[in-house]
C-alpha cells in the first residue's frame, strides 16, 4: 500500500503521464526537486509503485549532501540497478551500443 498524497494532484498527474509514455516505449526523464519535507519521496514512491504495476523496470538514484559524494553518484546507482536487472545478453548489447563505455 502506498502512502496517500494530499495537494499533489498536478505533479502526480505529470508522473502518471510520463509513466504512460515510458510504458509506450517513449523515452523521457523526470527530475523531482524541492525543499525538504514537501513530499518528494512519497510522490516518487507512489509513481514507482504505479510504474511497476504497469510492468516497467524501475531503478533510481539519489544525491548525498556531502563533500565526499562520488561524482555522478545518482547515475552510478542507476547504471548499477540496470546492470543487476539485465541478462548477460542484454548487458552485452548495451555495452556494444555504447561502444564499450559501460563497464
Amino acid at each position: 500500500m502506498t502512502p496517500a498524497l494530499f495537494g499533489r494532484d498536478h505533479p502526480a498527474g505529470v508522473l502518471r503521464s510520463e509513466i504512460g509514455r515510458a510504458t509506450d516505449s517513449h523515452g523521457g526523464l523526470v527530475l523531482v526537486t524541492g525543499e525538504a519535507g514537501i513530499g518528494k519521496s512519497t510522490l516518487v514512491t507512489n509513481a514507482a509503485h504505479e510504474a511497476r504495476r504497469r510492468g516497467a523496470l524501475v531503478v533510481g538514484g539519489s544525491c548525498w549532501d556531502s563533500d565526499n559524494t562520488p561524482g555522478y553518484w545518482p547515475w552510478v546507482q542507476i547504471l548499477r540497478g540496470l546492470r543487476r536487472s539485465a541478462t548477460a545478453a542484454e548487458w552485452a548489447a548495451a555495452q556494444e551500443a555504447s561502444d564499450g563505455r559501460l563497464a
